[in-house]
């Protein structure tokens, strides 16, 4: 079933609110230290959300 275009960005950028707020919430809960740990998670982070906006987009792009 193809969504209209307008609902399809509506879909689309609630999913990219949410990500950001999940992001924004996991980084207030970690102490931010210059420890090894931070800097890895953030760059865990940093490429799970990359990798997982490029196929999300192309998810959108297939309705």
């Amino acid at each position: 079933m193809k969504l209209c275009p307008k609902m399809s960005w509506q879909i689309w950028w609630d999913v990219r609110l949410a990500e950001l707020t999940e992001i924004k919430n996991i980084l207030e809960n970690w102490t931010v230290s210059n420890n090894w740990e931070f800097k890895f998670k953030s760059a865990f982070i940093s490429y799970w959300n990359k990798s997982t906006f490029k196929f999300k987009t192309f998810l959108f792009w297939l309705l």
